[in-house]
């Protein structure tokens, strides 16, 4: 039996699973041109341009700016992915998986794009000020399902409480343990009441947290990174060369061969980098700029941040370690190993801190992410209070969990989620050429771009028009 499980999971997980999602970044990329390639230069200056919120004519919907919602998006995706997910892909993959992740990122960088221009092209008022919307929405309105917005929310709701909570979590308390003996419920309890801290000041809140820790870890961690590139250069072309010759070595010693690396490569990148989860797209949602294809360059952006960046950072800390041995030692080892060697003794502390840092700043942006899938269900306090109160439940089962348990959830979770979404942004993908064409004449001739988001645009541009819809 456990035999014919094991097959399922292989097909599902390292087969179809990922197949479907470097077949459809493939397509997206094609068909919009290389567009992560030919914008990258303007995705940075409407980056550093979004800093207060746009396009708002209602001075009560102030939302909040794009540089914020990418904040936010950003600390989702800079967890313990990029630290212990990095490290399991190499263990059980080989170096040859962070080639992988590097696929998966290009090609994820146009999904999130397609994803987060369908969350700002379908976002609503959220009657507080701000705008609420992601992947439930854009099915709603623009696919007009019901039936597969709930799935995709009750889906979103597993990602949350499993990859967004328990895993983090439980990344921690293993650390806090294994490092200075700290218990694993008392880390539960403790993270517990900040993350409760942090749902009494809501939104705002969260993106203030975003706001400060964000550029503060992964600034240190490139500096860190940077500065061992430099210290051993020499060291550089052989460390390449040893990723690409393991990503295609057909005759690979790792168990399971090529199949094993690009799957580990691909389910842990989009781990990282969630592109076209649809949980990102939830913070894409939120910011008021002049048109949804900015907040789409910006997500895309933060995908190529997220894996190019700062999970490459892992693997030059790691690779970059004489002697590391992945076979023998474990996710957390493996990373803890390298960084002892290249600063000493203390990079424990170190290490300890920047996984509570990651985590708990993971676990703030997707704590937002199920507050907007239970407001697409539900609009009542009492609704959203249960999803709180579960929240903080899972906070304190994942700190006492087995860790292999919880990663066996995450896959999926993960999935379940993925491809519903992915289903979602194919399905509406016509949309979103039709929004990039509209940008791209536009900043063409007048360095800026911004759609009118009344009915007459939408019916003009051949949308689902959201507006008529969030009246009933």
């Amino acid at each position: 039996m456990s035999s014919v499980f094991e097959w399922i999971n292989k097909i599902i997980l390292d087969y179809f699973f990922v197949f479907s999602f470097l077949i459809g970044g493939a397509y997206f990329t094609i068909k919009m041109g290389f567009i992560q390639i030919r914008y990258f230069p303007k995705m940075l200056r409407i980056l550093l341009n979004g800093s207060t919120p746009e396009g708002v004519d209602n001075s009560e919907q102030t939302g909040l700016s794009s540089l914020q919602a990418f904040l936010i998006s950003t600390a989702s995706r800079v967890g313990t992915g990029n630290l212990i997910g990095v490290s399991m892909a190499i263990t059980i993959g080989g170096i040859g998986a962070a080639f992988w992740m590097w696929v998966m990122a290009f090609l994820g960088m146009a999904t999130a794009l397609v994803e987060s221009s369908l969350a700002q092209l379908y976002k609503k008022p959220d009657g507080n000020g701000f705008f609420v919307g992601g992947p439930s929405y854009y099915m709603r309105m623009g696919l007009n399902s019901p039936l597969l917005s709930k799935l995709f929310m009750i889906a979103i709701l597993l990602v949350v409480f499993i990859m967004g909570s328990m895993m983090q979590i439980n990344a921690v308390a293993l650390e806090m343990y294994d490092a200075f003996s700290v218990p694993k419920w008392l880390v539960g309890i403790i993270v517990s009441l900040f993350i409760l801290f942090t749902m009494m000041g809501g939104l705002k809140r969260i993106a203030d947290i975003s706001t400060i820790a964000v550029p503060l870890m992964t600034i240190s961690y490139m500096m860190l990174a940077g500065y061992l590139m430099i210290k051993y250069a020499n060291m550089l072309p052989l460390v390449f060369q040893s990723i690409f010759r393991e990503a295609f070595n057909v005759q690979s010693t790792v168990a399971g061969g090529l199949g094993t690396v690009i799957a580990m490569g691909v389910r842990r990148g989009l781990m990282s980098n969630e592109a076209g989860m649809g949980t990102a797209a939830a913070a894409a949602a939120v910011a008021s700029t002049s048109h949804p294809v900015k907040q789409g360059l910006i997500q895309s952006f933060s995908v190529f941040l997220d894996t190019f960046l700062i999970c490459t950072a892992t693997v030059m800390i790691i690779v970059l370690a004489p002697g590391v041995d992945a076979a023998t030692l474990g996710d957390t080892s493996l990373l803890s190993y390298a960084l002892q060697f290249h600063l000493g003794s203390w990079a424990g502390i170190s290490l300890s801190f920047m996984i509570l840092v990651l985590a708990v700043t993971t676990m703030t942006g997707y704590l937002y992410y199920g507050e907007s899938s239970v407001r697409f269900f539900s609009q009542s306090k009492k609704s959203l209070r249960i999803y709180q109160i579960v929240f903080l439940l899972t906070v304190f089962a994942g700190a006492v969990l087995d860790p292999s348990i919880t990663w066996q959830l995450v896959d999926y979770s993960l999935a379940f989620a993925a491809l519903t979404n992915l289903y979602a942004i194919w399905r509406l993908f016509p949309q979103v050429q039709s929004l990039v064409k509209d940008f791209e004449e536009q900043y063409t001739k007048e360095g800026n771009a911004s759609l009118d988001l009344g009915v007459d645009h939408y019916e003009k541009h051949n949308f689902t028009t959201p507006l008529a819809g969030w009246e009933n």
